[in-house]
């Protein structure tokens, strides 16, 4: 059988792929797919794996009720999400009206020391700090409007464009030329390394980093007629069904005011919890520029990895989503076109309705490792600025540092991979997010 692809009126036949044989992978049947642009005895390459139904399994991927999965995890980022509604309510308002008067008051202060400054200039800035705390309480809603909507309307109709008119036409030239790219960009970046320091070290590690590269090249240079299928097969797919396009601005938006609320909360919340806390210590000198300043009412870490876990954990939520929520049109279009054949296909409502109820419990969990790789990386790249600022510092935490930071990176590499895969299963066969890494695995 010879898939083909072409226009609706006067098709032109161009073979992309000859599908072989539908074949058993213990307990999976899979398309498996021979590529017509390879020379001689083509490969043999599974294409979509079909997961059969077992009827004796409670939790097959294939039953025909959707299920819950990994729920209580959906719970715990929505008593999260709640937490932070109320902060943002009722917390973060009365520490930007704290903000203005408490900050000025420490700057006032130390204006006043300085015999430059005169009471005129003082003034100047205190108008000027008013005018900033009172801005502080708008900002969210203006960003969102004048600067959020436009960029996000601006990067959707360029992804549009990029994929119709650069991406569809001439996937296989695409393909080749991120190859190439890959060997100038890597030639580009540590030849321009080299040169900068003068280093020989750096030139060796120029050569062997170049080699290594080519090698790749070369070994994946027979896979781009098969990869190029692929890209061509999902562009179609995401062309017949161009309202994921919207879905996706959607996300998109909802990302960036995500992260403006963020900082909102963290600031109005931190200036409210540190007003509140110097004054239960009129005691305690705060001036960190002192010698006996003390840190009695610094956040404890416990706070600082909520905040950080929040922002982590939620954006790559939102990604993720979209992630699954586009695996699960692709399933459709393949397996059922007249499901997924215009650009408001039920397909586009059924997958990111899915997504939000019966498969968000795995995307929150797997987005929860994401988000507890991320907050390492930043508290160990937190503690390697601090200790380079410390005179005192010895050899041995610095080389501890250095190893716990490449074992992280090694780590958020590995999840980034594993997850992108294990996305795909949710999104196909609604199974948990335990499960879909199993068959990344198997």
């Amino acid at each position: 059988m010879t898939i083909i692809m072409g226009q609706d009126s006067t098709p032109e036949v161009t073979p992309i792929v000859n599908a072989t044989a539908i074949q058993d992978y213990g307990g999976t049947e899979a398309l498996v797919v021979q590529s017509s642009n390879t020379d001689g005895e083509g490969e043999i390459i599974p294409l979509v794996d079909v997961f059969v139904d077992d009827p004796n399994n409670p939790d097959s991927a294939a039953t025909s009720t959707p299920k819950w999965r990994d729920l209580p995890f959906a719970i715990l980022f929505w008593v999260h999400l709640a937490v932070m509604i109320w902060l943002g309510v009722a917390v973060a308002p009365k520490g930007y009206e704290l903000f203005d008067v408490n900050v000025f008051g420490e700057i006032e202060k130390a204006m006043q020391k300085s015999d430059d400054v005169t009471e005129e200039d003082i003034q100047h800035f205190k108008g000027f700090v008013d005018q900033a705390a009172a801005y502080l309480q708008v900002y969210p809603t203006r960003i969102g409007l004048y600067c959020a909507l436009p960029l996000c309307f601006l990067a959707f109709v360029f992804g549009l464009v990029g994929t119709s008119a650069v991406l569809k036409p001439c996937p296989r030239t695409m393909v080749y030329s991120c190859l190439v790219s890959t060997i100038a960009w890597t030639c580009i970046v540590l030849l321009g390394s080299a040169i900068s320091t003068g280093s020989i070290g750096l030139y060796f590690m120029t050569g062997i980093s170049l080699v290594a590269v080519g090698y790749y090249v070369r070994l994946a240079w027979k896979m781009v007629p098969f990869a190029a299928v692929n890209l061509k097969l999902a562009l179609e797919g995401i062309g017949r069904n161009c309202g994921i396009f919207m879905v996706a601005f959607f996300f998109a938006e909802i990302g960036f005011l995500w992260v403006v609320y963020w900082f909102y909360v963290m600031i109005g919340t931190s200036s409210y919890e540190n007003n509140k806390c110097q004054a239960e210590h009129p005691d305690q000198n705060f001036d960190m520029d002192s010698d006996d300043y003390s840190d009695v009412c610094d956040p404890p870490l416990a706070v600082v990895i909520f905040f950080l876990l929040s922002l982590y954990w939620t954006g790559a939520i939102f990604m993720n989503t979209m992630q699954v929520s586009v695996a699960g049109v692709m399933a459709t279009w393949c397996f059922d076109k007249s499901d997924a054949d215009n650009c408001c296909s039920p397909a586009i409502g059924g997958s990111l309705f899915r997504s939000l109820t019966y498969s968000f419990g795995s995307i929150c969990l797997g987005s929860l490792f994401e988000a507890i790789v991320a907050v390492l990386r930043y508290l160990i790249d937190s503690a390697r600025a601090q200790r380079e600022q410390d005179s005192d510092r010895g050899a041995c935490g610095t080389i501890l540092l250095c190893i716990v930071d490449c074992l992280a990176e090694l780590l958020e590499e590995l999840l980034k991979s594993f997850n992108r895969w294990a996305y795909v299963y949710v999104g196909l066969y609604g199974t948990s997010y335990i499960d879909s890494g199993k068959r990344v695995i198997e």
